[in-house]
Order: structure tokens, then C-alpha cells, then sequence
């Protein structure tokens, strides 16, 4: 499915993110400037992997979507656009704890503690980052 007057990105986007995702990616294609060889490749690639998986799915796996979501937040944090990754994976984060998926959970503030770190907010990437650890001592995981 190929909506009319977008180049390969923007029809991969439409396909992977129907609705209001769109136009995260759409901003990220468009106002992040991918155009930049490597970088353009790999989103390509997520989008269409991200595609993948809503046709592989059978019915609605609403957790599936969440896991989606980091994906995308992270390449979204590699582009640049660090705001919009921020607010995914702080949706993922809630989203996997009402959904009990502590794993999700774990990776997803591990994730949001590097981003954090990156942009200088050290308090809150510790709180984070000790938060992800006492997850994943939870699941087994050993220090």
C-alpha cells in the first residue's frame, strides 16, 4: 500500500503506522532531514520490520504494538528527535506496566535512562537506570 505523492520512506510509514504514528515518522522523515545514507537504510529497514509484524500477527497484539513503540523511540532518539522518543518510551514504560510485562518494563526505562544521560539529565537517568536494575534483579538477572 502505497500512498500517492510519498517517496519509499513515507509508504513504508504508512504501512507500519497507521494513524497517529504516522505522523511521528512522518515529522522525523520530513523535519529530521534522513536523507543521510546509513541512518536512512536502517529506519527503512525498522519501518518495513515493524510493517512485518502487523501482518504476521494474528489479531490484535496490543503488546506487540508496545514493543513497537521502544523500536521506534529509539530510532527516533538515533535521528535525532529526542523529545518525540522521550514521550514514546515514557508510554511504553506505563503501557508495560499495566500490561505486566516486566521485561518490556526493564528494557524500556534501561532505554529512557541512556536518553536521559545523553541530554544531560544525570538525576533522573540514575533513578532510571536503578529502577531497570531492580527489574531485571527481579527476572533473575545477576549484577
Amino acid at each position: 500500500m502505497v500512498a500517492e505523492g510519498t517517496d519509499g520512506a513515507g509508504a513504508l510509514a504508512v504501512v507500519a503506522r497507521p494513524g497517529r504514528r504516522v505522523v511521528a515518522v512522518e515529522q522525523v522523515r520530513i523535519g529530521a532531514g534522513l536523507a543521510v545514507g546509513a541512518d536512512q537504510r536502517a529506519v527503512r529497514q525498522l519501518l518495513a520490520a515493524l510493517a512485518g509484524h502487523k501482518d504476521l500477527a494474528l489479531g490484535h497484539d496490543r503488546s506487540r504494538e508496545v514493543e513497537d513503540q521502544r523500536i521506534l523511540a529509539n530510532a527516533l532518539a538515533a535521528t535525532g528527535q529526542v523529545d518525540e522518543a522521550s514521550r514514546l518510551l515514557n508510554e511504553v514504560i506505563a503501557q508495560a506496566e499495566s500490561f505486566e510485562r516486566p521485561l518490556l518494563l526493564g528494557t524500556t526505562q534501561r532505554d529512557l535512562a541512556l536518553l536521559s544521560f545523553r541530554r544531560g539529565q544525570t538525576d533522573s537517568a540514575r533513578d532510571l537506570a536503578q529502577r531497570a536494575r531492580g527489574v531485571f534483579v527481579r527476572l533473575g538477572a545477576s549484577a
